[in-house]
């Protein structure tokens, strides 16, 4: 395809339309194959700027940064409890934390 540049790790096929709620859904869901961030995780995700921010980690936890078509931007280990990366570009990224309990995923919108 040459107009397709770049990765696809996951997609689904529909035998019918999907409505607005259920995009909005699987866009409020988006994974690299994880699991949400959920309310109940320790983790929290904030945006200053262009700087994205994770406190609340272990050291040693990874934050690693996704732009949402796949391309890995920033990765960050927890030191003192917190995790930091400056985006290139503002836009939509994935930011996903990597810990021995697992691997959550969170969007977030850097303007």
């Amino acid at each position: 395809d040459g107009f397709f540049d770049g990765l696809m790790d996951e997609f689904r096929l529909y035998n019918r339309a999907i409505n607005q709620a259920e995009v909005d859904t699987l866009a409020d869901n988006l994974r690299v194959g994880t699991r949400p961030l959920a309310a109940n995780v320790p983790y929290t995700i904030s945006v200053a700027g262009r700087d994205v921010k994770a406190a609340g980690l272990a050291d040693g936890v990874k934050m690693i940064i996704y732009s949402l078509d796949g391309r890995r931007m920033a990765k960050a280990m927890a030191t003192a409890g917190e995790a930091s990366a400056s985006m290139p570009k503002l836009g939509m990224y994935m930011v996903a934390i990597e810990s021995k309990q697992g691997l959550w995923t969170k969007r977030v919108l850097v303007q």
